[in-house]
């Protein structure tokens, strides 16, 4: 979720920066183009899990879970998660099929107030645009530091995660109108490798007791020079570039959509 939050941000805003300079962005279209992404999966999703809640849940259970389908609706079921004080990777958190959505509202939070931020900005000043990113960072990430002993409260706040999907936009931002395409060479071969080996070793870090942002900050670092540095002509990027792991990104969202659900019902049919 955490990787993803880089690519997003970056996606996003070079999409945004992308129609600006060609005089065809229109945020009409730009949320009608994440509704069809993004709707249509989610969608089916709950479509076949009401009647599996349904049959499988108990009376407050399947309430429970109905509120949560609301709330995830209209992108919200981070707040309801907190609120319902359901920690996410405890054993409890298994018996709500709905619990991985926290991440898609916060996703949808920032796609629906960010488009507008960054194109005020963007056409004031693109240095101020930059800037101003910069300080929502620290603010963001430093805010996650200093709550970081309230678990639950900075794993689903979008003001605690929000630093993750302004990395990506900066660094968008900086590729746009301050960098020109970066050679292949022995460094970036070695930089790319690091940063990749940083994000498997970030998945070590997930088993251990340590309290977010830092155990997330090998994998956002990874990610980001990985976006700066990489490309297909290098070991890495021609690894990423395989069928394999193309396909496995072109369904990523599908698959993160549905996993969730699958454990949980098997679970709670068991």
């Amino acid at each position: 979720v955490d990787i993803f939050f880089v690519i997003s941000g970056y996606l996003i805003t070079s999409i945004i920066i992308s129609e600006l300079k060609a005089g065809l962005f229109s945020v009409t279209d730009f949320y009608e183009r994440r509704l069809r992404r993004l709707g249509p999966a989610f969608a089916l999703m709950l479509i076949v899990s009401l009647p599996l809640a349904y049959f499988t849940l108990m009376p407050t259970m399947l309430i429970e879970y109905m509120n949560s389908v609301i709330y995830a609706l209209v992108f919200f079921s981070n707040y309801f998660f907190y609120n319902s004080e359901i920690e996410y990777g405890l054993e409890e958190g298994i018996y709500h099929p709905l619990l991985h959505s926290w991440s898609l509202s916060i996703e949808w939070q920032f796609y629906i107030l960010f488009p507008i931020i960054l194109i005020s900005l963007y056409k004031y000043s693109k240095k101020f645009a930059f800037v101003l990113l910069l300080i929502i960072f620290f603010i963001s990430i430093t805010l996650s530091i200093f709550y970081s002993s309230n678990n639950s409260l900075v794993f689903y706040m979008i003001q605690f995660r929000v630093w993750e999907l302004v990395i990506g936009s900066m660094i968008s931002i900086y590729r746009f109108d301050y960098t020109k395409k970066i050679k292949t060479s022995v460094f970036t071969e070695l930089f790319n490798l690091m940063s990749f080996l940083l994000i498997v070793f970030s998945l070590y870090l997930g088993y251990k007791n340590i309290p977010y942002p830092l155990n997330v900050l090998p994998a956002i670092i990874g990610t980001a020079t990985l976006i700066i540095f990489c490309s297909q002509n290098d070991m890495i990027g021609k690894m990423l570039s395989t069928k394999l792991f193309v396909f496995i990104g072109l369904i990523s969202y599908s698959l993160y959509i549905w996993h969730f659900p699958i454990i949980a019902f098997d679970t709670i049919i068991e």
